[in-house]
């Protein structure tokens, strides 16, 4: 079998980084952050959220759970990819929440990863 030096390099990095990836619990992580926007209406500000889920929630696996435009919230429900991707050693699938509760001149966001 022939050897090349990305072999070399991979398959040792990785046989030690899979058994603490696998043994460790995962915990969630949350943030939260008010931004400013002055000049728009709740509305407004709700309608350029809804869109921008609508152009990142694509796939199957991330989708928009709630939605009140009275209200001004909306969450959705998504999945990430991270990891060396040009290598394809390791990826990880990060599953996490998204809301966005709007009013007149400002929205919060609230992120949390679920799982990872």
């Amino acid at each position: 079998m022939k050897l090349n030096l990305l072999s070399l390099v991979a398959l040792p990095l990785f046989t030690l980084l899979l058994p603490s990836c696998v043994t460790q619990p995962t915990v969630p992580v949350e943030t939260t952050e008010v931004v400013e926007v002055s000049g728009q209406g709740q509305r407004a500000i709700y309608d350029k959220s809804r869109q921008w889920f609508s152009e990142y929630f694509v796939s199957g696996e991330s989708v928009v759970d709630y939605e009140d435009p009275q209200a001004g919230t909306i969450i959705g429900k998504g999945v990430g990819k991270i990891g060396t991707y040009p290598l394809g050693i390791i990826e990880y699938n990060i599953k996490y929440t998204l809301r966005i509760d709007t009013k007149d001149g400002r929205f919060k966001v609230s992120a949390k990863v679920l799982q990872h």
